[in-house]
């Protein structure tokens, strides 16, 4: 590199892109002034050698660099960046190198801090996901004691690239989401093997992350292009990033979807249950949407033989996730409206063994039926016609105090499969179960 000011070592500044989308000429050339900084090194001997300077009498602390004087020479259109963004002094070259020693020390002899940071010099230009030495570098520009409660920006790519200790760190200063309805579109990566298969899927690891820090998962929508386009840049590999112009996409992926229904077409079953047990829904769900899922083809100009989501079953998921939900609030609402009754079975008895059964027998079938419709994740698609039929799960407690979980149902006699008087039906919570009512 290029010895500038006698403190710092910087790089020549890449040239302006002329094609990539990333935005307008005034947006790229911010994003590469970011790149720019992000490439300046200043070494502890460097340090070391302007303390002992400062110690001799030379105001060296307080002495500032003007990098465009070294850009502007390949590129002028460096030149019309704002100052605050182009000086730099020995403090800021160490809080850019990301050694949180030398800051301590500087600030401790009260050395001058010029530049004016942002949330792009943390983050990577193509991928939009934090660059690996953004922890070092926010660290030592907390301990500098830069304002960083601006960077809302900052704190969705930490989220959203499962940076936890980033996050935290950042939380902790009082910076937080944005809560951007469109954030769920950075939760989406691509995997690629060597059999050539491919896997569009979300990231459990950024919604548990994002979940805790103040997200609410019900307010994300999601364009699945847009996320396909976000995790095609995501990739390392640069083919990979130009394969997105050889895609020919179908029109399900220019529809908003809730993160359920990304879960669904994805074809990730755990993870669209533990979001349908949160109060996600997908109520925008059509049959053509479910036969179709997220598949695409090649243009006729790319001659990789990829192929996404093979062997993904989004209609097996979608009845799975609905009779889960459709059973889930029966006993709820036949205990609140106690609209049922124990009937006792004592035939078979033998002498001196209790083995007495109990038969709850349910009451307005049809009307409970028709209350559950309205908390149902799914609208009752004509596919889902068979799950109606089909038991549903009743949580019980056996007499040992083990927790079971049994298969019953509301038939067309109204009836709930029989269970042994030793077993206990599942206690409701009131708390809960008026909520329910409510809802």
């Amino acid at each position: 590199g290029i010895l500038a000011g006698g403190f710092l070592y910087i790089k020549l500044p890449p040239p302006m892109p002329t094609s990539g989308g990333f935005g307008d000429k005034q947006t790229s050339l911010r994003w590469n002034w970011s790149r720019f900084l992000r490439g300046i090194r200043c070494p502890r001997d460097l340090v070391d050698e302007m303390l002992r300077a400062h110690v001799a009498g030379n105001d060296v602390l307080h002495r500032s660099v003007d990098l465009r004087c070294y850009a502007g020479r390949y590129f002028p259109e460096y030149y019309t960046l704002p100052a605050q963004r182009c000086h730099i002094s020995l403090l800021d070259a160490c809080i850019l190198t990301g050694d949180k020693d030398s800051v301590e020390r500087l600030v401790a002899l009260k050395a001058a801090q010029v530049l004016k940071f942002t949330g792009m010099d943390f983050v990577q230009l193509r991928s939009w996901i934090l660059h690996p030495r953004s922890m070092h570098i926010l660290q030592a520009a907390i301990c500098s004691g830069v304002d960083v409660t601006g960077m809302r920006t900052l704190q969705d790519v930490a989220i959203f690239s499962g940076q936890r200790k980033f996050a935290a760190l950042l939380h902790q200063h009082g910076v937080f989401a944005t809560l951007n309805p469109q954030l769920g579109t950075m939760v989406f990566k691509i995997m690629w093997d060597r059999q050539g298969s491919a896997r569009f899927f979300m990231d459990p690891r950024s919604l548990e992350l994002a979940s805790e820090f103040g997200v609410d998962l019900k307010f994300l929508r999601v364009i699945p292009r847009d996320a396909l386009w976000r995790a095609f840049r995501r990739h390392r590999r640069n083919y990979m990033r130009a394969a997105w112009f050889h895609l020919e996409l179908n029109s399900s992926w220019n529809r908003p979807m809730t993160l359920l229904e990304m879960a669904i077409l994805c074809g990730q079953a755990r993870l669209a249950s533990r979001l349908e047990s949160r109060g996600l829904d997908a109520g925008s769900m059509t049959s053509a949407r479910l036969r179709e899922g997220l598949h695409f083809k090649w243009g006729s100009t790319w001659m990789m033989p990829y192929r996404f989501n093979d062997g993904v079953e989004p209609l097996e998921i979608a009845k799975r996730i609905y009779q889960t939900a459709r059973g889930k609030f029966h006993l709820v609402i036949l205990q609140l409206a106690q609209w049922w009754q124990r009937a006792y079975n004592t035939q078979g008895c033998s002498s001196g063994t209790h083995s007495s059964s109990t038969t709850i027998i349910a009451q307005h079938v049809g009307v409970v039926e028709h209350i559950v419709s309205f908390a149902l994740p799914l609208p009752p698609l004509p596919e889902f016609v068979s799950c109606n039929s089909q038991p549903y799960v009743l949580a019980t407690a056996s007499s040992n105090g083990e927790e079971a979980s049994k298969p019953c149902s509301i038939d067309q006699e109204s009836r709930i499969e029989p269970v042994m008087e030793t077993e206990v039906a599942a206690v409701v919570d009131p708390v809960e179960a008026a909520a329910v009512a409510e809802e």
